[in-house]
């Protein structure tokens, strides 16, 4: 949460160590380079300049447009028939069990700051060994804010959590229940709960095509 814009954001990734760990001269560089490039940029901003501020402008505005709107917003706009009988019931747990109250508003989640690790600690890599019963611990007061991720498009985005280490919804949903309030969420309240987030799947928008 450290970006207060989509401007910032997309200008740290690029010379940032543990991602792309590029150097931006070079990158303009490089980007200069591409005639066809040029041509956008001129199109775009009434010249064939490359600068930095432009690249990141100009990614920043494409981020803008990544708006996949999903059967679940059918089914807030009336549309009963938009989900599952198992989505509705799932999103009704998930109220419930007071999910909602860090995952909410137009992105569900995305929009404030929570402890991982709200009620207890959970030792996310006991949940990889098979049979082994998951650690968890009361909750250590040092524990860091980290920003409570939006779940559209979330059954698309495995692995989950800061360290990427949990492939599945449902083992995902499971640590939530212990991490955050402190229960064992029951089977089918899960099952149901992972067939709402499947609803949060946007329907891709035609500049959002996946390409091979």
């Amino acid at each position: 949460g450290r970006a207060a814009t989509l401007d910032d954001q997309a200008n740290g990734p690029v010379a940032a160590g543990i991602e792309m760990g590029a150097n931006w001269d070079e990158v303009i560089v490089s980007l200069s380079e591409d005639s066809s490039l040029a041509e956008q940029f001129v199109t775009a901003f009434g010249t064939s300049g490359i600068t930095q501020e432009r690249v990141v402008h100009a990614i920043a505005r494409y981020e803008e447009t990544l708006i996949t709107p999903s059967p679940f917003d059918r089914y807030l706009n009336g549309d009963a028939n938009a989900i599952s009988d198992e989505a509705a019931a799932g999103y009704t747990a998930f109220k419930a069990l007071g999910c909602s109250a860090c995952h909410q508003g137009i992105n569900v989640g995305g929009n404030l700051y929570q402890r991982f690790g709200a009620v207890q600690q959970v030792d996310i890599a006991s949940f990889n060994v098979q049979n082994a019963q998951p650690v968890v611990k009361p909750r250590d007061q040092g524990v860091s804010m980290v920003k409570v991720p939006s779940l559209r498009n979330i059954a698309l985005t495995a692995p989950y959590f800061h360290a990427g280490k949990i492939q599945d919804l449902p083992t995902a949903v499971r640590i939530m229940g212990l991490s955050q309030i402190g229960k064992v969420i029951p089977d089918h309240d899960i099952d149901n709960i992972v067939a709402f987030l499947e609803s949060l799947t946007g329907d891709w928008q035609q500049h959002a095509e996946l390409i091979d």
